[in-house]
């Protein structure tokens, strides 16, 4: 009787047939139990970073079993949350979504949103604010300009009257849109 090379100590049964891609040999023990070599694990596997990758959106995120937060994503969460966390000294209520500026650094600032409205709504802001220099200002999305909000129509999408009137009379007539 032979045990898998893995390392778990389970018994492996005999190769029926011969098959070199497997490394069985007709009548001798498999090397491994099915699936116990096909991808190491963690820190064995090839392509082992640390326990870190790069989410959506960019952020950076790492794996941190039995988190609150990574149940629904394999264990990893965003990296500032876990830095918030680790400031705090205490995991982060649910709903609350942290709010940082720039690089997570040494010198981060952090700003602890109420839920992921308020978050969203300070992203908002701090676009237009860098863009125009007014943070209430939103921009035109036929034309691309920033404006006041009075002199925009606000609704899922936010346009100037005079632009979407333009674009659906370029439409109605098939000219190209693009060129507001």
């Amino acid at each position: 009787m032979a045990l898998c090379e893995c390392g778990c100590g389970n018994p492996v049964s005999i190769a029926k047939y011969t098959d070199r891609s497997n490394g069985w040999i007709k009548g001798q023990p498999k090397r491994f139990l099915p699936h116990h070599h096909s991808t190491p694990s963690k820190e064995n596997h090839w392509n082992w970073k640390g326990g870190k990758k790069i989410g959506n959106g960019g952020y950076i995120l790492i794996k941190t079993k039995g988190h609150p937060r990574g149940a629904k994503r394999n264990d990893y969460v965003q990296e500032h949350i876990i830095i918030v966390e680790r400031i705090l000294g205490k995991p982060l209520p649910k709903g609350v979504v942290p709010h940082h500026y720039g690089k997570v650094s040494e010198n981060h600032k952090i700003v602890i949103c109420e839920n992921a409205k308020y978050h969203h709504l300070l992203h908002i802001r701090t676009r237009a604010l860098i863009a125009s220099g007014h943070a209430d200002w939103r921009k035109c999305t036929k034309c691309k300009q920033w404006d006041k909000p009075e002199n925009l129509k606000i609704g899922k999408t936010i346009y100037h009257k005079e632009c979407i009137a333009k674009y659906f009379y370029l439409r109605r007539h098939g000219l190209n849109s693009q060129s507001l």
